[in-house]
Formats: structure tokens, C-alpha cells, sequence
């Protein structure tokens, strides 16, 4: 998932620069998601966001089409297939010269948990230590991977003041919407942009307070941080950490 491999120089990005106010927000919640001509029939998204499950209508016989795609420090899992409607029936697409991958599929009070009966058989799909096992929480469409990509996409093109109080409104809004499924560097590459906003506006105490959540992480060190974690994990941990430092700085006129 390409989400999942954001650069240092994405955390800068808004995510819903296109949405001008609360309202847009909103019909954007309700949008379907780009790249798709049908409507999905579900968005589902791990914890932390290192899964996401799409359910699309449109397959044959009333079927649902699936799309599963997982990213876990540098290694995942890609499976299509189709399912059921009421998911007690899951058939993984299969792989040239491989056993049948079997999935289950089981709609849990948030969402769905996607386990399998054929463990060995699905790990042709994944990368090394790469997993797929877990619950997937129902989210709204602009939560999926591909139109929050987008929306970073046109994010970019909004440089000027005028746009500072359309980023604070327009981040808090994604953030409460998608906060508990975004990846640790989208939700802390949000919170440094709402921060940054603030200190452009001279707000140095609405730009702590933003970054509130991380000024403990900040006094510790790489190596405190990282300890125990995979290198790809602890590469994008020091990044943000990096930013995140230098903008608290600056939030605390350290920086001038």
C-alpha cells in the first residue's frame, strides 16, 4: 500500500485541502472513492492502518468483489477475490503454481475479522513476516488509502496564508473522522500541519497544544524511541520525530 510508504516530505501535507468548510467535509464523507467506477459496499481498515479490506458490489451471481492489502514494517500481503454476502463464502484469486489460499471472513460488532483455514497455503501472497489476520474497522469512504492520497495530492497546491484556517478546520474534521485507522505518520504529519498553521497565525500556545501528544516522544532520544523495532518501523519513527521536534521548537520561539 502505497499510503503505508510515505516519505518524510509527505508529512507536510494536508488531507483535505480541497474541503473548504465543515460541509464540504462531510459530502466528501459521503464520496465515493476515486479509481473506482462502482461504489464500494464497504471500507474496512485495521487499527493504526496497516490494513485495508474494500468490499465492492457487482460480482457475478450477487457476489461481492474483495480487494485485501496489508503493510507492516516493509513487508505485506495483496489478495482480490470475491465473498459472499454474507461472507460465509470467501474465494481468494489464485496464484500460478500455489496452493489455495482459504480466507474466513466473520462481520464483527465494528467491522469484519479476516482469519484463514490454510495459513501455509496463504503465505504466497504476503512478503517476508508480511500478515493479514485481524480486524478490519468500518470507516468511511474518504478514509480509504486512495482518496486520502489524492487529497494529499492536491493538498500540495495550497501554499498561501489564506489557506491556514482552512487547513486547521479541514484536518481536525479528517482526523476525527479517520483518526483511530490513519498510520502513525499520516495522523502525526496532520497534527504538525494543524500545529504549523497556528504558528504561521502567531498562535505558539494552539501550536503546543496541538502537539501536545508528542512532546514526550520529542525528549527522547532515536535510540530510546526505536528500541526493539524493525528498521523500516524505526525510519519513519525518527523522521516524524525529526519535524516534529523542529516544529515544537519554533511553536516555542526557540526558532526565530
Amino acid at each position: 500500500m502505497e499510503l503505508l510508504n510515505l516519505t518524510s516530505a509527505l508529512l507536510a501535507a494536508a488531507i483535505l485541502a480541497s474541503c473548504t468548510s465543515e460541509r464540504s467535509l462531510a459530502q466528501e464523507v459521503d464520496r465515493p472513492a476515486p479509481g473506482h467506477t462502482a461504489r464500494p459496499a464497504d471500507t474496512y481498515i485495521t487499527q493504526g492502518g496497516w490494513g485495508e479490506l474494500r468490499l465492492f458490489e457487482g460480482g457475478r451471481d450477487g457476489h461481492l468483489r474483495f480487494q485485501l492489502e496489508t503493510e507492516t514494517s516493509g513487508y505485506g500481503c495483496s489478495m482480490t477475490g470475491t465473498a459472499s454476502g454474507n461472507l460465509r463464502s470467501v474465494e481468494v484469486e489464485p496464484l500460478p503454481d500455489s496452493d489455495q489460499c482459504t480466507l474466513t471472513m466473520h462481520r464483527t460488532e465494528r467491522g469484519i475479522e479476516v482469519g484463514t483455514t490454510s495459513p501455509d497455503s496463504c503465505t504466497a501472497y504476503c512478503g517476508s513476516n508480511g500478515g493479514f489476520k485481524g480486524v478490519y474497522l468500518a470507516v468511511k469512504p474518504v478514509c480509504a488509502s486512495d482518496s486520502i492520497q489524492a487529497t494529499l495530492r492536491q493538498s500540495e497546491q495550497r501554499t498561501t496564508a489564506e489557506d491556514d484556517h482552512k487547513t486547521i478546520s479541514a484536518h481536525e474534521a479528517i482526523l476525527k473522522v479517520c483518526g483511530e485507522t490513519l498510520p502513525y505518520s499520516v495522523a502525526a504529519g496532520l497534527r504538525m500541519e494543524i500545529a504549523a498553521a497556528y504558528q504561521r497565525k502567531g498562535d505558539n500556545a494552539s501550536c503546543l497544544t496541538t502537539l501536545s501528544a508528542y512532546t514526550d516522544d520529542a525528549s527522547r532520544t532515536d535510540d530510546e524511541l526505536t528500541d526493539g523495532m524493525s528498521a523500516v518501523a524505526a525510519e519513519e519513527v525518527t523522521s516524524v520525530m525529526a519535524s516534529m521536534r523542529a516544529l515544537i521548537s519554533r511553536c516555542e520561539g526557540d526558532d526565530q
